[in-house]
């Protein structure tokens, strides 16, 4: 009886998981048009590339990934600067990080209308 309730909870938890795992924000991948955003700002793919990989590691470690399309482009320089502070960011990485989300939430904003 308890080898089965112990089956029920791990395919509960693994149902749980997987539902989690289908509804979670991802990282933005850097499109032709997120690429062309990003260099119209002044920042080449290496530094947009560089942003996603910090959006993707040191944003998750301490909450779920926002909705870049929920802020406009000119919102987000102020979140990222909070954010950053809190997280103890690198300037540099801050700088990826803003270029990155910038472009993105451009593309998306463009994207809507």
């Amino acid at each position: 009886m308890r080898r089965g309730a112990c089956a029920v909870a791990a395919l509960a938890l693994l149902a749980g998981c997987l539902a989690c795992a289908s509804t979670a924000v991802r990282a933005p991948e850097i499109s032709a048009e997120v690429a062309a955003a990003g260099l119209a700002r002044g920042s080449d793919r290496a530094t947009l590339e560089s942003g996603r990989e910090v959006f993707r590691s040191s944003c998750a470690r301490c909450h779920a990934l926002p909705r870049i399309g929920d802020h406009s482009a000119e919102e987000w320089p102020a979140i990222v600067d909070d954010m950053s502070r809190k997280s103890r960011l690198l300037e540099s990485d801050t700088a990826a990080l803003a270029a990155f989300i910038q472009a993105c939430a451009a593309v998306d904003r463009a994207t809507e209308g």
